[in-house]
């Protein structure tokens, strides 16, 4: 059974204002376009002129960076649309797009939206609002994610103890994410093969974290994350609501982000490289709210995981001098 086009369209926020002349215009000017799991549908710089809608599948929003790597800005699902701002300027691409799996999109030509103007004014403008307020909304994520990446690029660069770095760092992604109430920031230790807290902030203090607070590498936690190889690897980081399922405490009104911080070459001993990992614990936030959140956790923890290495090496930089000074001066007996 096929999809109904103009349903579709109905059941879409972006147009639920246009009048029903309108819907059915504009679904007989729709194009199905079929594309296969990897297939570019089109890349920076080039000439726009049309809009889609994800009708089944994913679609990858990416932004080159350098000659040799890119940002994931989004990944869009059914009844996502993408290529809008080509409805309003005659400019080329600002970013590519790719498919992740199987997908099929309706596509709209400028002009043919253009048509509709003259049909449902009123409708054409508040979906023409709509557009600018999502535009809106990503310019406000993106310069979120741009003013977190710095402070903590800053809390990086001074001279702190592994604990005085990870609790700033924790206080100022709990001051960055709304809604957020508490957070932990967890690291494998070798010697007792667990992941120990190293920095715990409850309603914007630092609450001292306790044996109870340590989590084995048994648990059910780590257990799926560790069960989690493709996701982990391919996304690197997850948004998960445990609903109390894999750790304990989780308040009925709170979901829980989890960010793996993960080396894609091996660290320790532990299974899928995973040298610790974030915990926030979140007012229930919306689907949109998900997708932000994750993009900006997987920057954050991008970031830390070169700090921590770093850090780990200088401190046991500095406990080898000590050591090498104690058995100079005789201070130590064995």
């Amino acid at each position: 059974m096929g999809i109904n086009k103009k349903e579709m369209l109905k059941s879409i926020e972006i147009f639920r204002n246009f009048s029903a002349e309108a819907i059915e215009k504009l679904s007989s000017s729709l194009e199905e376009v079929r594309y296969a799991a990897g297939e570019i549908i089109f890349s920076e710089d080039d000439t726009a002129d049309n809009l889609f809608i994800v009708v089944e599948g994913e679609v990858i929003i990416s932004k080159k960076i350098s000659p040799e790597a890119e940002k994931v800005l989004a990944v869009l699902g059914p009844k996502s649309i993408f290529g809008e701002m080509s409805l309003f300027v005659n400019l080329p691409r600002t970013a590519n797009a790719k498919t992740k799996s199987e997908t099929v999109c309706y596509k709209i030509q400028r002009e043919n939206f253009r048509k509709i103007y003259s049909v449902d004014i009123n409708g054409t403008t508040s979906t023409i609002e709509l557009f600018l307020l999502s535009s809106l909304e990503r310019l406000e994520l993106t310069s979120r994610e741009l003013a977190t990446v710095y402070e903590i690029s800053r809390i990086i660069v001074q001279d702190l103890s592994m604990q005085e770095f990870c609790q700033k760092v924790m206080k100022q992604i709990c001051y960055s994410i709304p809604g957020s109430t508490s957070g932990t920031i967890y690291l494998f230790n070798q010697f007792s093969e667990e992941f120990a807290p190293v920095a715990k902030i409850e309603n914007e203090k630092i609450i001292p974290a306790t044996q109870e607070d340590t989590i084995d590498t048994s648990s059910p936690i780590i257990s799926f994350l560790q069960t989690q190889n493709e996701t982990l690897i391919g996304n690197n980081k997850v948004i998960i609501d445990f609903k109390n399922k894999y750790y304990r405490n989780i308040p009925d009104t709170h979901q829980l982000i989890i960010s793996p911080l993960q080396k894609t070459t091996p660290s320790y001993s532990t299974k899928n490289n995973m040298v610790g990992f974030i915990l926030l614990f979140n007012q229930e936030l919306n689907q949109k709210q998900n997708a932000s959140i994750r993009d900006l956790m997987n920057s954050i923890s991008n970031l830390l995981l070169g700090a921590i290495e770093n850090i780990e090496t200088r401190e046991e930089n500095e406990a080898k001098k000590r050591l090498e000074k104690s058995k100079q001066t005789g201070s130590i007996s064995w």
